[in-house]
């Protein structure tokens, strides 16, 4: 039985406007029991969330619009950047990271990659969303256990990597993006309380030496995770070098 459906949002519909559901399902009314997200549901939501702006705030990044994001940058090959204003942190997607935010009819005329289209679709219909990625490696152009460091970020091996003061977001997504976490951070739950890069990345274990007050010497801002021996080394290692043998200690007591 061929079924005719009109609904280009279901992972079920093709391009012939037909259903390709095997055990399809009519309810009460006519109304379908199998429909599924596909696609286009999710780039519709991702495209929705931006309104008439260039900009999505991150208290509306749920499960699909992150996806749609996902989507959407594969698909018209474009970057994202997260935008502060004051306490509201805001995504853009854009062709580069110099470039201003697209709005979204801006990004429906681009145009499409069919590969990424047809790969996508497929994936979806065989239920492999995509899932964020584990990176391993790390940036091998680090800085790595130099006395004379200053401020910046260090990686759960123990990697640093030196950010000046009041520069820590901007090197956090040089991070994300020398690493491959890019993706990571774009699907990462955002039930989380986080939306940052930087908080990204101190809840995947890294750990920040910055100085907030400006006043008082370096801090260490961490998750509540365990620092690791890396870390701790360094760390030790790191404020032995500038004097302060009382705090270079405390890591070696964790």
């Amino acid at each position: 039985m061929t079924v005719l459906c009109e609904d280009t949002t279901c992972k079920y519909h093709n391009s012939h406007d037909k259903c390709i559901c095997d055990n399809i399902k009519i309810m009460h009314l006519g109304k379908c029991g199998s429909r599924q997200k596909g696609l286009l549901h999710y780039m519709a939501k991702a495209l929705a969330a931006m309104k008439n702006s260039n900009m999505i705030s991150c208290d509306e990044l749920n499960d699909d619009v992150l996806l749609g994001l996902y989507f959407i940058m594969k698909i018209y090959h474009l970057n994202f950047s997260v935008v502060t204003y004051g306490m509201f942190n805001f995504i853009t997607l854009q062709e580069d990271e110099h470039s201003k935010g697209l709005t979204a009819d801006e990004i429906i005329h681009r145009t499409q990659d069919a590969e990424m289209v047809d790969k996508f679709t497929e994936d979806i219909l065989n239920d492999n969303l995509p899932k964020t990625k584990t990176q391993v490696e790390e940036n091998s152009t680090c800085v790595r256990n130099k006395a004379d460091l200053g401020y910046g970020w260090l990686s759960p091996m123990g990697i640093f990597t030196e950010a000046p003061y009041g520069m820590h977001e901007a090197a956090a997504k040089e991070i994300c993006l020398s690493t491959g976490l890019c993706d990571e951070f774009l699907l990462a739950d955002r039930n989380a309380a986080y939306c940052s890069y930087g908080d990204f990345l101190i809840n995947r274990g890294y750990c920040l030496i910055h100085n907030p007050s400006v006043l008082g010497g370096a801090h260490v801002s961490r998750s509540d995770k365990r620092l690791t021996k890396a870390q701790r080394e360094f760390l030790y290692k790191y404020f032995y070098d500038k004097g302060e043998t009382d705090k270079a200690e405390q890591f070696l007591q964790e």
